[in-house]
């Protein structure tokens, strides 16, 4: 039976992956508040930081990156033809990748407890490392998960894999409470044990949906008599290797960003991440979501030669995007400094630490736009199976990253938020490259849209920073000018009232300036985000 595609039903699936996406950041958004609460921006979390990082780094290339976006159209052509072989195909790269993960984890254990205790390393390295090594093993669980993911989201099921990180952050949550009195060194710890508890965990979430997909098709006897490494799967290598290799680039940059961090200033990692995650926030709601929505719809519209649809949803895609993020970016600017305050102005993170995560979130935020478009193009190009040219682009990225990064901080010693500057500017070559490359005309029916929606954010966030100085002696003007001697509110009260009030006063003007400059698709987002069908 063919699965039927349009803008309703990718807006469906999108709000499906957004709610349950929403939750699961929401969870993250507390537990990052704990870890600044108990342990501020000390060493050790720095050095925990790094450490989940580099794992992480693993995650992204053999989890839900490359794997994702080279299973999704491999999956649905498997299918397609024949849906019990769609089912023989998960299952033999599920046991595959399970055996080639257990295989890189031990040996990477192997390779690293040695090195850890051989004296040879300097000991914020050993300690990295030891980290690290506890880390690992969850590997292994957060990429199964990632194929679960990918699974479910060919079934049309997004909310399971929005939702199912919420496991992981309660574990991590209560781990932090636990040991919220401990030197932070032994912290960090047990913190890296429970890390590993909680991937597994969110890895388990996702079974029951997979086990009724699977159980439907297969029998418990063909289940576990996989084909591994089947000619099935040896013809997904070449595509996911050359996905591997893509967001291997984005991934050094991403762990590039936080050793540099680490050069400038042992508190730098953990400002860069504080920042990075509120940055995050409004990418993992609204551009994965969207993204996660469209690549299966776009791969279908390619295997039907449908090419007007595909262009049609991906203009769709990008626009839904570009209504709700550039206010965002506009948000994060003028709202930046009070948000971060409120999120993490207590305990042991202290008002300079706000300021200057503030400065990171600032930088973070100019390649909000080019960030959320990336993660629609590049499985734009995933789902016509041309894994090379995202590629490229990531290569390219990661050369312009360690550029600036090598000139900002070790040529112009410049502070840490200047490696967040890189990022953002790293992000518009690589949207440019993809952009050039894509060879289809799709922008010129949103230029209209996107102007209008660039007004009425600017104006908007124009009058909300007049206000905040004015009303609110807001120290964003000040902080632009590196005066960072301005006092902060460390109430709650006090620092919810002033968030609250500059969040009403922009969304007002928001409003009022999209009717002025008849932002239609704005006014749609303020109705509900995604607009109803129209007849």
């Amino acid at each position: 039976m063919e699965v039927s595609d349009s803008k309703e039903s990718v807006a469906k699936g999108a709000l499906h992956f957004l709610t349950g996406t929403f939750m699961s950041r929401l969870t993250g958004m507390v537990r990052d508040l704990s870890m600044a609460y108990c342990f501020g921006v000390s060493s050790a979390v720095g050095i925990f930081l790094i450490a989940f990082r580099l794992s992480n780094l693993l995650r992204r290339l053999f989890g839900e990156g490359a794997l994702l976006n080279g299973f999704i159209p491999f999956f649905e052509a498997k299918r397609r033809k024949d849906p019990k072989g769609g089912a023989y195909f998960f299952r033999d790269v599920f046991w595959s990748l399970g055996l080639v993960l257990l295989m890189i984890v031990v040996g990477l254990e192997l390779l690293l407890v040695p090195l850890c205790y051989s004296g040879f390393v300097s000991q914020t390295v050993a300690e990295t490392l030891f980290l690290l090594i506890i880390q690992l093993p969850g590997l292994i669980f957060i990429c199964l998960f990632g194929l679960s993911m990918a699974l479910l989201q060919c079934e049309k099921n997004f909310f399971i894999p929005g939702v199912a990180p919420v496991a992981f952050n309660l574990i991590w949550i209560g781990t932090v409470w636990a040991v919220c009195g401990y030197a932070p060194d032994a912290a960090m710890q047990w913190l890296s044990i429970a890390v590993v508890f909680a991937f597994a965990f969110q890895w388990v979430v996702t079974i029951p949906s997979v086990k009724r997909y699977i159980s439907s098709l297969i029998s418990v006897k063909e289940w576990f008599s996989p084909k591994l490494f089947g000619h099935d799967l040896k013809l997904m290598i070449s595509p996911v290797l050359y996905g591997v290799i893509g967001v291997a680039a984005v991934q050094i940059n991403s762990s590039l960003d936080v050793l540099m961090a680490r050069f400038v200033s042992p508190a730098g990692p953990a400002l860069l991440s504080y920042a990075h995650r509120v940055q995050q926030l409004p990418i993992a709601l609204f551009a994965i979501a969207i993204s996660a929505a469209l690549m299966p719809a776009l791969t279908r519209s390619i295997k039907r030669d449908l090419l007007d649809e595909y262009r049609s949803l991906l203009q769709y895609g990008l626009k839904r995007m570009y209504s709700i993020l550039f206010p965002g970016m506009i948000g994060i600017f003028v709202l930046g400094l009070a948000s971060i305050n409120l999120l993490y102005g207590r305990g042991e993170f202290s008002s300079d630490a706000v300021y200057n995560t503030t400065m990171c979130l600032w930088a973070y935020g100019m390649g909000l736009i080019p960030i959320s478009f990336i993660l629609l193009l590049a499985p734009a190009y995933y789902s016509r199976r041309d894994y090379r040219t995202p590629m490229i682009g990531s290569l390219i990225s990661v050369s312009v990253n360690t550029t600036l990064n090598a000139i900002m901080i070790f040529v112009l010693k410049w502070p840490v938020m200047f490696i967040a500057v890189a990022t953002s500017i790293t992000a518009y070559v690589n949207l440019w490259f993809l952009i050039r490359r894509l060879h289809i005309k799709i922008f010129k029916k949103l230029k209209e849209s996107f102007i209008k929606i660039t007004l009425a954010s600017i104006c908007a966030g124009t009058v909300t920073a007049v206000v905040a100085f004015q009303l609110f002696n807001d120290g964003s003007v000040y902080l632009l000018f590196g005066d960072y001697s301005l006092p902060l509110a460390r109430k709650f009260s006090e620092q919810f009232t002033h968030f609250t009030s500059l969040t009403f006063v922009y969304g007002v003007f928001f409003f009022f300036f999209a009717v002025v400059f008849k932002a239609k698709d704005a006014l749609d987002l303020l109705s509900g985000v995604f607009p109803k069908k129209r007849s």
